[in-house]
């Protein structure tokens, strides 16, 4: 389950480490007042010893847990000591400690985990401005950098892990203002991330991950409810919990490697550029994304020669509500797999004589749709439940599949009704149409046969079925209406087939 209270607080903490000015005056005790009272909201236990020096108030020992009894885990930060200091004008700078380190507890199915990530800062600079009621912080660092430093399995040290990621020229604004809503605005760039996994199973094998991400920007909003009990995500939603944001990066890359049973094996990935974006609240979850110029070679793990493969586009989109409502609601689905090509070694084991066209080959559709909910899916019962709502319509917007010289697209749109259970076998009764568009399939059964993938009894009957279910419309052209109507019926260009 989404643990909300968490997510909010880590967010906060977040913002207060690394948090444009604004007119009007905030002192040290009002913005660690603030923070305090506000991480206690969450559900945070603190405890610090707090000492005023003058313009500076210093905070010290401070360590922060959280339980999740749902997840037998418990988070603890111990952050060390923060300096706050009027700097005369208003503002108020934070001097961070060199070094936080971040506990997490856990215990599923009996065994226990204890381990540590360690954050490290060089050339940090935090300042908060504004007023207790709407405080904003700038800060930039030169690098920070979280490390795995403690991994204990059952009490017992575990040497098997390693985990390190960097970021580099981090700098960022953060606004959060409180009232009956807490809202909160922030952005971010960094000028490079690098991480690195490995691991190491004595039965299974090893692992090795690295990556690096060049040009981070991040554009992000929330608003946060006064939050007495997290027990109930369904009534967060409903009085305002919500989020969106964007997250556009550069050049990337990635390399993993190891050796597992079926001996060594390694993958490179690289983008060009890439994007994500989510929505998250009462109007439901909206997830997207998209890769340009996108390459990977896989060599190893069973597969006998390298495999080499490059797309121009790789996007995708899932829209689906969270809450019941009264009536219907918005889904939608898409995907973009686009300009895909293979190695001419990769051909050479399919097609050694280079009958199939090397044409790029793109795969594509874009759905949307309408579905009434009968529960609220951020709650946990829903998942025993059969069916926690019904489909009341798609709209195939657009599809489009290219490969080997051939071409096949389309749209359409149906309703669905879901009191009539029986025409198709438990699926509720569609109605509407299907068009279809289909370009060079026979000649690409034709290369088939001569390739001797395709038997030519096998080939016949495969023309014979588009003739059945389509219409020519130019030299290897061919187009095909599917319908099923008000009674049931399934009609192909107006010839009833069911």
């Amino acid at each position: 389950m989404i643990k909300w209270k968490s997510i909010a607080g880590a967010g906060t903490l977040a913002a207060l480490l690394s948090s444009t000015a604004a007119v009007a005056d905030v002192s040290p005790r009002e913005v660690w007042d603030n923070w305090l009272n506000r991480m206690t909201d969450f559900g945070y236990e603190v405890s610090a010893t707090e000492t005023d020096e003058g313009d500076t108030l210093a905070i010290r020992d401070i360590v922060m847990t959280v339980e999740m009894p749902e997840e037998d885990s418990t988070i603890r930060a111990a952050l060390g000591s923060l300096l706050l200091k009027d700097q005369g004008d208003g503002t108020v700078s934070i001097d961070l400690p060199a070094t936080m380190p971040i506990d997490i507890m856990t215990e599923v199915e009996g065994e226990k985990t204890d381990m540590q990530v360690t954050l490290s800062y060089t050339g940090p600079s935090v300042v908060a401005s504004g007023s207790p009621e709407a405080l904003n912080y700038v800060y930039s660092f030169a690098n920070v950098t979280a490390e795995l430093t403690r991994l204990l399995i059952d009490g017992a040290p575990s040497e098997d892990v390693d985990l390190t990621m960097s970021l580099d020229e981090l700098k960022g604004t953060s606004e959060i203002e409180e009232g009956e809503m807490t809202k909160m605005v922030q952005k971010m760039t960094a000028s490079a991330l690098t991480y690195e996994l490995s691991a190491q199973e004595p039965e299974s094998g090893s692992f090795k991950m690295e990556a690096d991400v060049q040009g981070i920007n991040f554009e992000g909003s929330g608003t946060v409810p006064a939050m007495e009990s997290t027990d109930d995500p369904a009534a967060l939603l409903n009085d305002g919990f919500a989020f969106e944001g964007t997250f556009t990066q550069g050049p990337a890359t990635m390399r993993i490697e190891g050796a597992d049973n079926e001996g060594p094996f390694s993958a490179d990935l690289a983008s060009a550029t890439s994007n994500l974006g989510v929505e998250f609240g009462i109007n439901g979850f909206d997830y997207s994304g998209q890769a340009r110029d996108v390459t990977a070679m896989v060599l190893g793990g069973g597969v006998p020669l390298p495999i080499n493969a490059e797309m121009s586009e790789v996007s995708y989109r899932i829209k689906m509500p969270l809450l019941k409502g009264e009536g219907q609601q918005d889904v939608a689905m898409e995907l973009t797999l686009g300009g895909l090509t293979v190695s001419e070694m990769l051909w050479g084991m399919i097609d050694p004589s280079g009958v199939l066209p090397r044409d790029p080959a793109t795969l594509s559709f874009d759905l949307a749709g309408k579905v009434t909910l009968f529960a609220d899916l951020v709650d946990e019962a829903t998942a025993e439940m059969d069916a926690p709502g019904e489909l009341n319509s798609l709209n195939l917007k657009s599809m489009l599949l290219e490969i080997a010289g051939a071409r096949l697209s389309g749209d359409g749109a149906f309703t669905f009704d879901n009191t009539d259970m029986s025409s198709f076998d438990g699926i509720p009764r569609p109605e509407g149409a299907l068009n279809l568009k289909l370009k060079g399939a026979n000649a690409l059964i034709d290369n088939l046969v001569t390739m001797g993938l395709l038997p030519d009894d096998q080939a016949m009957a495969g023309r014979m079925m588009m003739g059945m279910f389509s219409v020519p419309v130019g030299e290897d052209d061919l187009e095909s209406v599917i319908e099923i109507n008000a009674e049931g019926h399934v009609l192909a260009n107006g010839q009833r087939i069911q």
